[in-house]
């Protein structure tokens, strides 16, 4: 997404709760530096500050070292949650801000990837795109759940499971004893038949993918009560 696609706007603030929007978006907090040391996201903006500004904090043991460093919260609205979920992740990638390195309740949502270097590429639950050549679709944040769409994709396309080195003993699995897998362990599958199944789940992913970004918002989440 281009980010005037993700921002509606943009407010920059003191810390504390004066300034900040009743409106779901991200927030973006930095030092004295201009240093970007935390990224967040919330359904309503102000009452997450709230929470931080207040005596003790939310309960993690780091924000009220976070809190002491903070010089200027830079607010993103975006309108729905999904918006802000990818925007989130996206400025995390960007700047690795210190604070969410150290933060112990980190729960993405999960993606799903597809093991495009090894033979027969499987399909698996991902929360994290770490490994290099691998291609990643979501994270799918409203709709079908990540889950679903691998269970899905799995039993209708008959999906390789296995290991690299279950594949190469060439023996059939449990899933291929039901009807659940293909075996190109035992070359009932071709390597240009596989790829077929996955031409047309990759297109489909694209799709889901397109519909998490596409959300309008609601006027009701970008309003800015004061």
């Amino acid at each position: 997404m281009r980010e005037e696609e993700e921002t509606i706007k943009t407010i920059t603030a003191e810390p504390g709760v004066k300034g900040a929007p009743r409106a779901t978006g991200v927030y973006i907090m930095y030092d004295a530096e201009g240093t970007v040391i935390y990224v967040g996201k919330a359904n309503d903006l102000k009452a997450r500050m709230q929470q931080y500004f207040r005596l003790g904090g939310d309960g993690r043991r780091s924000v009220p070292f976070l809190i002491e460093k903070v010089r200027k919260i830079e607010y993103r609205i975006t309108g729905n949650e999904a918006r802000a979920f990818f925007l989130e992740d996206k400025l995390i990638k960007e700047y690795k801000p210190h604070y969410n390195v150290l933060r112990k309740d980190d729960k993405s949502y999960p993606s799903l990837e597809l093991t495009v270097l090894e033979p027969f590429p499987r399909l698996v639950a991902a929360h994290r795109h770490l490994k290099k050549g691998s291609r990643y679709f979501g994270p799918f944040v409203v709709g079908v759940s990540a889950a679903e769409l691998l269970r899905r994709y799995r039993d209708r396309f008959q999906l390789r499971r296995c290991t690299v080195s279950q594949l190469k003993k060439g023996k059939p699995c449990l899933y291929a004893q039901i009807g659940r897998c293909c075996a190109p362990c035992s070359g009932s599958v071709t390597p240009e038949e596989y790829a077929e199944k996955l031409e047309k789940i990759t297109a489909s992913l694209r799709r889901y993918e397109r519909v998490q970004i596409k959300l309008e918002p609601e006027a009701s989440e970008t309003g800015e009560k004061q």
